[in-house]
């Protein structure tokens, strides 16, 4: 009869004991591997709509992941294969630091990405140890709208041996066109230009040299840049140079 006692009581401190544990237990006592933190993170922000290529256009990204995950596995590193990361000024960016959400669940980290004037798509790559994540935002073309003219120098004589050197730059709104945008030059006929026709480089910009064909020449040349923009117009600028005896 004891015998049988004692095992009904072992039985209910058992089941006495198992809410208790049930109760300890939370889902914060969980931390995730790396392999389990890459399938829990989500990344936040616009992934899909078109960036424009006009050098100063950003995006917001926000990598989010559950409270319960290791902070050692909340340093990431991030890169692109087109543009920067604002917080690094480069192409890479290692994210250390972590804010929580506003309700406190999740740690989220962030990164802005920075066009740049390439007209080429930005694969974004997410590292984490020996893991990966990548996504690819569109890039679009920043048409020209506006064009620039400058010249090396203001005032020259009439020489042979001397050039010079006219730089146009093309924008887009409030930043540049997207590289290989084309621009037309024209000087007057006394001289050669080193090309009539050039398209925008990484910085916007396209170059051209002048040189005198005809010494006669004394007075104020002017040389112009075109452009045609989106709306299918044609815009000049134009740059003076005046000639000394």
């Amino acid at each position: 009869m004891l015998k049988q006692f004692l095992q009904v009581y072992k039985l209910f401190a058992i089941l006495a004991i198992v809410p208790i544990f049930t109760s300890c237990y939370k889902k914060e006592s969980y931390n995730y591997s790396a392999s389990e933190f890459f399938d829990q993170m989500t990344i936040e922000g616009d992934t899909t709509s078109a960036l424009l290529s006009n050098n100063t256009s950003e995006r917001l990204l926000k990598f989010q992941f559950p409270i319960e995950t290791d902070p050692s596995l909340t340093k990431l590193l991030i890169v692109t294969s087109n543009g920067k990361f604002k917080e690094s000024d480069d192409d890479s960016l290692n994210l250390d630091f972590v804010m929580l959400s506003d309700d406190e669940n999740y740690r989220v980290s962030e990164a802005t990405l920075i066009a740049s004037n390439k007209s080429t798509d930005y694969e974004v790559k997410v590292y984490l140890q020996n893991y990966v994540r990548e996504f690819t935002i569109p890039s679009e073309t920043a048409e020209v709208d506006s064009v620039s003219l400058s010249s090396s120098v203001f005032y020259i004589s009439n020489d042979t041996t001397t050039t010079i050197d006219l730089e146009a730059t093309l924008t887009n709104g409030s930043g540049l066109a997207s590289t290989g945008e084309s621009v037309t030059f024209s000087a007057p006929s006394f001289g050669i230009l080193s090309s009539q026709f050039g398209t925008s480089n990484s910085e916007g910009k396209s170059k051209v040299q002048f040189v005198f064909t005809d010494t006669s020449f004394i007075g104020q040349m002017v040389f112009s840049a075109s452009i045609v923009n989106p709306q299918g117009q044609t815009v000049t600028t134009t740059q003076s140079v005046e000639v000394l005896d």
